[in-house]
């Protein structure tokens, strides 16, 4: 399983468990202290929780990097975008690693950093794992399009919401993503920000939705390389081409639905049956599995390759 995945998981259920509890509600307007300690408490769960998307994004990029690195696919057959990428376009992100970095790491990254840049030249290389968003503090939506179209994702916004349709995570990711960004500005830098509950939630379900179409897609092309698939990667990938099936609990029982299916593939009474049926289940290809919490939202997913 992907550790950046696995970490963001976490990270979510927390969230989740954070805004039900009570030290976080708002009190009636006689309640000042409990009231100004809930309110900060929001602020500090509404940085987190970009953060923990920003970092998922920057780390399954790094991974995926380190994937293709060993595909065995000769640098100079790889998509031109990421060979710009990881090559002349990486130093910026270099140098504002060496910036930040305490004293006594900048060499060795340096040195590091400079020697899987200049393996692409040979035969067998290892892509410089910073390549997309370690050139800023903070990654905006342009990051997303730019590393998912140099792994062939074409038009990447517009495929992530697209899938996000047919997996009910609702539309319009881009402008989610972006309203996101806003909300932990305003509650990293305006000390009143007074950060609601419904915002925090409205947050949570942003970062699952946006997290799985980027994960789902993502995961479509690497199966393209790993393959060495030239005909997939000389062409575009798009939402089309990702296998997923939903998971949802409906009228008692636990429902496995395939992409493009008008009924139930198989009914379980537990979760854990049906999360072993997909689990199990040969694919064909890379799937993305779905699971729905009884409110009917995504709450977790998985990649069954």
């Amino acid at each position: 399983m992907s550790e950046a995945r696995n970490q963001l998981l976490k990270r979510l259920a927390a969230l989740e468990l954070g805004i039900i509890n009570e030290s976080v509600a708002q009190r009636p307007p006689a309640e000042t202290n409990h009231n100004q300690v809930a309110a900060l408490f929001r602020q500090g769960m509404a940085v987190v929780a970009f953060v923990a998307l920003e970092d998922f994004i920057k780390k399954r990029a790094s991974e995926a990097l380190e994937r293709i690195s060993s595909c065995g696919i000769p640098f100079f057959d790889l998509p031109d975008k990421l060979k710009r990428a990881t090559t002349y376009e990486a130093y910026k992100s270099v140098a504002f690693q060496l910036r930040i970095r305490p004293p006594e790491e900048r060499e060795t990254y340096a040195q590091e950093s400079a020697g899987a840049i200049f393996s692409t030249a040979s035969e067998n290389y290892n892509l410089y794992e910073h390549s997309f968003g370690f050139d800023a503090s903070n990654i905006n939506s342009d990051v997303i399009n730019k590393f998912l179209s140099a792994v062939c994702v074409v038009s990447a916004w517009n495929n992530m919401t697209t899938l996000a349709g047919q997996l009910d995570l609702g539309l319009n990711l881009q402008s989610r993503f972006e309203s996101s960004a806003l909300l932990r500005h305003r509650a990293a830098h305006v000390p009143n920000a007074n950060v609601t509950v419904g915002e925090l939630e409205t947050l949570r379900k942003n970062c699952i939705a946006i997290s799985i179409c980027f994960d789902a897609l993502l995961e479509t092309a690497m199966s393209a390389f790993e393959r060495r698939d030239h005909n997939a990667l000389s062409q575009s990938l798009t939402s089309d081409d990702v296998m997923f099936c939903k998971i949802k609990f409906l009228d008692g029982k636990w429902k496995v639905l395939p992409k493009g299916a008008n009924r139930a593939l198989r009914a379980f009474t537990s979760r854990s049956d049906a999360e072993h049926f997909v689990l199990q289940k040969a694919w064909g290809s890379p799937c993305c599995a779905i699971f729905f919490g009884e409110d009917r939202f995504a709450s977790d997913w998985k990649i069954i390759r």
